[in-house]
């Protein structure tokens, strides 16, 4: 029964060995790659931003030169139904203003958030690990 108790404890002691020299490994293998995986981190979230700064920019973009179509559209045919015409381009100006603004609020916070990584990435960092945990 010793001798069983003894090969028992010596595996038991074996595994904590091998254990432990895996958890070293993996702790060596994750300080490693730590900073490579922040710096892809930050690197992306900086593309993802700019590609939705692009997008905001081109439908604001589009909106804008829509409106002057509309708008000359209107001016053009002033003289066939012009309180339909105005009414149609007022209400296409303050639909259109309301969603271009908010376009636009949307493009501003990514525009603060390339600033951000680009400035003050561990700010960012530290941010952004805080919105993870909430």
């Amino acid at each position: 029964m010793s001798k069983e108790l003894n090969a028992l404890e010596q595996v038991l002691v074996d595994t904590i060995h091998k254990v432990g020299n895996l958890t070293s490994q993996a702790i060596d293998f994750a300080s490693d790659q730590i900073p490579d995986v922040i710096h892809q981190l930050l690197v992306f979230k900086l593309a993802e931003s700019i590609v939705h700064i692009t997008i905001s920019v081109i439908f604001i973009s589009l909106f804008l030169w829509s409106w002057y179509k509309v708008k000359a559209w209107a001016s053009e045919n002033q003289e066939d139904d012009a309180i339909i015409f105005y009414s149609a381009f007022i209400f296409y100006s303050a639909f259109g203003g309301i969603i271009t603004l908010g376009i636009g609020i949307y493009a501003l916070c990514n525009l603060i958030t390339v600033l951000e990584i680009w400035l003050a990435p561990k700010l960012y960092l530290i941010e952004y690990a805080a919105e993870i945990m909430k």
